[in-house]
């Protein structure tokens, strides 16, 4: 099985193979030697060919949010179905249309990067997120116009929260 995975503006193709009660990945043919361990609440080692991270993993909202040496990734992970669906979808709604940037975890806006009316591109910073003694950047997913700032730098957001709206 096939599977994409969407982080910051690049797309990973992984195929997943069962093989002997386990899981192979491969990346462009190449087979990743990969361990992955729970260390509780959310946190894992992962060792991939050698190299070990330390991650914070939260899955909400069909993407999963990490945190690996400070760094914030919002993931999305989609098998070959899905991906054909959510092309499909956004094709027919026109690709245009409204996004509601929302807090993927509770923490202190620490800068507000943007201001209402301000024209965005893709990979623009949104805003700094400070949660669990790591400041995380939220960046714009796409083009736009910033609509509405739902916050301000100082405030506390709970997980979900709303924080930025862009047309």
């Amino acid at each position: 099985m096939k599977v994409f995975t969407d982080i910051k503006d690049r797309t990973f193709v992984f195929e997943l193979i069962e093989d002997n009660g386990g899981l192979k990945v491969l990346q462009e043919g190449k087979v990743l030697e990969h361990e992955l361990i729970a260390l509780g609440h959310n946190r894992y080692s992962l060792v991939v060919n050698g190299k070990s991270y330390y991650l914070q993993i939260i899955r909400d909202n069909g993407l999963y949010h990490i945190h690996v040496d400070g760094e914030y990734f919002p993931i999305r992970v989609e098998d070959e179905r899905m991906r054909q669906l959510r092309e499909l979808v956004g094709a027919a709604a026109g690709g245009s249309g409204t996004l509601l940037i929302c807090a993927p975890i509770p923490g202190l806006v620490t800068r507000v990067n943007v201001q209402e009316g301000e024209t965005i591109s893709k990979g623009d910073s949104l805003l700094t997120l400070e949660a669990m003694k790591m400041e995380n950047e939220i960046k714009a997913e796409s083009d736009g116009q910033v609509k509405q700032i739902f916050v301000e730098a100082g405030a506390a957001v709970e997980k979900d929260q709303k924080l930025i709206l862009i047309e």
